[in-house]
């Protein structure tokens, strides 16, 4: 046998099935812009057996709410950032299996018999079913060793703090993309070194540019780290054929509030999922502003009209004219205070299945640190109800992010605050008042209200100007939206959410937050705004 990357060249007859294999091609895109060809050898998961050639595939990655809490406290309290990208990950494990595997064919030939050549894997490789939870165990023994202690809430977030010190040092791992920080450069440095060690081909990046698709801009005189996606949102109007010089178009919404795109196509109009898909990807990372829109456009994808054709190409114009927009976490707020806000549209597209919206923030100079725009898989009865939804929903996800915070350091002793613009809703959950018309959603009601008790949440009033989650729920007017998405990307610049419906405590919070807009969109609204 000759020895050659992890692979046997077995000649001679073995009883077990081999895998098939192939090559698989890709290119991508630099830091700088460059194109890199990529060309690997991967066999093909497809062709395995199950309980013969792997038995478990789990392998966590890093969710993206945790790598934004990450980047708030580290931009707060000033962490230094290193990250690690190693290279061919998934050859670095040992395999778990006797697993034998024919080389492409068209590459590689017996010169005797002209048969496939069969090779027995040593290491593990890409395209293996078990490939991923190989390499996740492998990375999760080095870090044990080095004393670092796996969090609950998040498998691939792991911490090291010392008492005596107040060190801590945090790593967080997305497959062969790791991020270090903490308050201790030298833990840093030595833990990287012992990785190397384990490693063997793996490249430093430093301070980190760019993470698992998403720019990092960091500010460490503001104590602001800010995601962008640009390079993502030119990627999409090439693909589409869409001129990315739209900047003389006013474009100030994502999509028109006075079309109707609640009536789906006769089949006449062609599918327009893969359109669609392609935004997908921006609100869940760094433009929430957009989620009501890609949501509704998802709902028709399947049976579009050319009313939905042109809410694609709208949405795509207003991105050409915002692709600059930024996510801004941190801020000069020591105190991690976790509170968010929930809403919902009853009747968004004449099914009475509502749509859901929620979004979180840890300060008030910051950025959401996730937010969400749903559409329920149920009817609801009432505006009422589907309030009662999106609380239950987002009470949930305060339950995790709680327990989350409290692993890293920074518990919540107070009860989280839901803002709310629905007081029936908030006497339901605080009384739990069960009667004919909210009987079908006792378990929800009790939830909430048992969460109150438990000092878990505080549901609080906010008109529904103030309703930040008002935009992840229905399309807006330009001026709601700007507002809406200023604070949503830049956070509440000191200004704390009212339950106050006065004219004049509307005209006064308005004026603060439309004279921090910076963007066209922010001086439009403000022209328009001095008119009325």
């Amino acid at each position: 046998m000759i020895k050659h990357f992890g692979l046997d060249y077995a000649h001679s007859i073995h009883t077990k099935k081999p895998i098939k294999s192939k090559y698989a091609f890709r290119v991508t895109v630099n830091i700088d812009g460059t194109l890199k060809y990529r060309c690997r050898l991967v066999g093909c998961g497809y062709s395995q057996i199950f309980g013969q050639d792997y038995d478990e595939t789990f392998a966590p990655t890093a969710k993206y709410r945790s790598l934004c809490i990450l980047l708030h406290l580290a931009a707060v309290f000033d962490w230094e950032i290193s990250g690690l990208d190693v290279e061919q990950a998934f050859l670095e494990s040992n395999i778990d299996k006797e697993i034998y595997m024919n080389l492409p064919t068209d590459v590689y030939e017996d010169s005797i018999t002209h048969n496939p050549v069969t090779t027995r894997l040593r290491l593990s490789i890409y395209g293996l079913k078990q490939a991923g939870e190989l390499w996740y165990d492998k990375i999760y023994k080095i870090f044990k060793a080095e004393g670092y202690t796996r969090l609950i809430h998040d498998q691939c977030i792991f911490i090291k703090r010392d008492v005596e010190t107040g060190a801590v040092t945090i790593i967080c791992i997305y497959v062969d993309d790791i991020l270090f920080m903490g308050n201790n450069p030298s833990e840093i440095e030595a833990t990287i070194k012992h990785f190397r060690a384990q490693v063997t081909n793996l490249t430093v990046m430093g301070e980190v540019k760019r993470y698992i698709g998403v720019d990092i801009k960091r500010d460490r005189v503001a104590h602001t780290i800010s995601l962008s996606q640009q390079p993502y949102i030119e990627k999409v109007m090439r693909s589409n054929e869409i001129s990315q010089d739209l900047h003389s178009e006013n474009v100030p919404i994502p999509m028109s509030d006075t079309v109707d795109y609640a009536t789906l196509g006769d089949g006449s109009v062609p599918p327009i999922q893969d359109k669609v898909g392609q935004f997908r990807f921006l609100p869940d990372r760094t433009r929430p502003d957009i989620a009501t829109a890609v949501g509704i456009l998802g709902s028709a994808a399947a049976k579009p009209t050319r009313a939905h054709l042109r809410g694609v190409n709208h949405l795509a114009k207003y991105l050409a004219n915002t692709k600059e927009l930024e996510l801004v976490l941190g801020g000069f707020d020591s105190d991690i205070l976790l509170f968010g806000y929930t809403d919902a549209s009853h009747n968004p597209d004449k099914t009475s299945r509502p749509r859901l919206g929620y979004c979180f923030f840890l300060n008030l100079e910051s950025g959401t640190i996730f937010a969400r725009s749903v559409k329920d898989t149920c009817v609801s009865h009432s505006s009422c109800e589907s309030e009662v939804k999106a609380i239950d929903t987002a009470t949930r996800q305060v339950i995790w992010m709680r327990g989350i915070l409290a692993e890293l350091g920074y518990s919540q002793n107070a009860p989280t605050i839901l803002h709310t613009d629905s007081e029936s809703a908030i006497k339901l959950g605080e009384l739990c008042n069960i009667g004919n018309n909210s009987m079908h959603i006792v378990m929800r009601i009790n939830f909430i209200h048992e969460s109150i008790v438990a000092g878990i949440i505080r549901l609080t009033y906010v008109n529904t100007d103030n309703e930040v989650a008002d935009v992840l729920t229905k399309l807006l007017p330009v001026s709601s939206h700007a507002i809406h998405r200023e604070f949503l990307l830049h956070g509440h610049h000191g200004v704390k959410p009212s339950g106050d419906t006065s004219k004049k405590s509307k005209q006064k919070r308005n004026k603060r937050i439309l004279f921090k807009l910076n963007q066209f969109t922010g001086k439009y609204v403000h022209k328009q705004a001095s008119k009325k």
